[in-house]
């Protein structure tokens, strides 16, 4: 089998594993088995467990900046407001389609979160806004700090979608979207002239 599918495979089977048993209780072992491969096949492809938890924390990161960059590849490029609401979509869906495995994945005490700077979704929300403020389809002093604070905020709005048992997901995004319309400083018919030209 080719090197990058044995590694997906790998990848595939311990998602599954973690998300039966957890990422504490997962060993190499479970991972190995459920991958139908020897043990020391997982260490040409992975350090050690946590290395493995990494790459898939990269991938959950990445599965979500795929589907914002599909929702925004339909948009004129200077659509701004159509852009902020795909980002703001696309990244409140995929935290709810996948949020077992988020949580499992991010659990408190098992990733030291440290900034999410790094994170390719915030770059991608930061190059956005740098991109709209060179526009001048609104005001961005420090467009990775608004990009960080706006990742926040929604990863909030998430956490109150579940917690409430919010049902009606639909609402709560285009809330969520307005919310962040109105903190880039676009009000609803500026935001619609911006669409719009």
């Amino acid at each position: 089998m080719a090197p990058d599918l044995r590694r997906r495979d790998l990848l595939d089977a311990g998602e599954r594993i973690i998300l039966q048993k957890g990422s504490a209780a997962t060993t190499v072992d479970d991972i190995t088995r459920a991958a139908g491969v020897a043990k020391g096949t997982f260490y040409l492809y992975f350090k050690s467990k946590d290395d493995l938890l990494e790459a898939l924390r990269v991938r959950f990161i990445d599965g979500c900046r795929k589907r914002v960059d599909t929702l925004t590849a339909k948009l004129p490029e200077t659509d701004w407001t159509g852009r902020l609401d795909a980002w703001v979509d696309g990244g409140i869906r995929h935290y709810l389609d996948h949020l077992e495995l988020h949580n499992v994945l991010f659990e408190a005490g098992q990733h030291n979160h440290g900034s999410m700077s790094d994170s390719p979704l915030v770059a991608r929300l930061t190059e956005l806004i740098r991109a709209g403020a060179d526009a001048r389809a609104w005001p961005a002093e420090n467009p990775e700090l608004v990009a960080l604070f706006l990742f926040y905020a929604l990863h909030g709005v998430v956490d109150h979608i579940v917690t409430s048992r919010r049902t009606d997901h639909k609402a709560v995004i285009r809330l969520s979207q307005k919310i962040v319309r109105q903190t880039m400083g676009l009000a609803e018919a500026a935001a619609r002239r911006v669409t719009r030209s």
